[in-house]
């Protein structure tokens, strides 16, 4: 693998036990490796993304009960000490499961209708995310909604005579709608069903780094 701009080449191993959600190792240089992944994965023109790790959990798995970790909220775990390399293998791969059953429990939360061969049954509820009271809601959504990184949202804030925002918003990854309710201290999001959840990962780990944002569906 090269990075952008012809360096030298970086040897990656591709663990493809859990095709969804694949794991990189190298032990190439941090710099150099970020560089790499970062132009496998991410953008709006790309249907990769990163994990998003919550602050939790990453809390937890950086001293994990096998090896001590250093993790970052967009999946990228350095081993800092440990036994053996079986050791930091361990914990990237039980990390990867407790973050696919997190996305796994967003994705049920998707809204929708159900037809099986009686009356349309309407399921699925909105995630919410709390937050201390913005000042500047107004500068939060154009900040959200401007289809650009991290976020990779496009969309225009309706602002409702409560002082809250409606946004019916596309996510630019998979090109699907999501919708927007957002207070001053709080939001929710309308997911449909079948979307994919890393897109409220992605939405809550940046809100958790800027406001630090809570949500029970992610971090119960």
């Amino acid at each position: 693998m090269w990075p952008r701009g012809g360096r030298a080449a970086l040897q990656f191993y591709m663990d493809m036990a859990n095709r969804r959600y694949p794991l990189l190792h190298t032990g190439a240089p941090a710099a150099a490796a970020n560089a790499a992944v970062a132009a496998l994965v991410g953008g709006c023109e790309r249907r990769t993304d990163r994990t998003w790790l919550p602050a939790a959990l990453i809390k937890r798995w950086a001293a994990g009960p096998h090896a001590r970790e250093q993790a970052s909220r967009t999946g990228r775990l350095s081993i800092m000490a440990g036994m053996t390399i079986q050791d930091h293998l361990h914990t990237v791969r039980a990390c990867r499961d407790e973050y696919a059953a997190i996305v796994a429990g967003v994705e049920g939360c998707g809204m929708g209708i159900t037809e099986r061969g009686g009356p349309r049954e309407y399921g699925g509820r909105p995630i919410e995310i709390t937050y201390p009271r913005v000042g500047d809601l107004e500068r939060l959504v154009d900040a959200m909604f401007r289809a650009a990184r991290p976020l990779y949202l496009w969309g225009i804030g309706v602002k409702r005579e409560d002082d809250c925002y409606g946004v019916p918003a596309v996510d630019l990854h998979e090109g699907s709608p999501i919708g927007f309710a957002i207070a001053p201290d709080l939001m929710r999001v309308c997911a449909r069903r079948g979307a994919c959840g890393n897109t409220i990962l992605r939405v809550f780990a940046s809100l958790q780094a800027s406001h630090g944002a809570q949500c029970e569906e992610i971090e119960p």
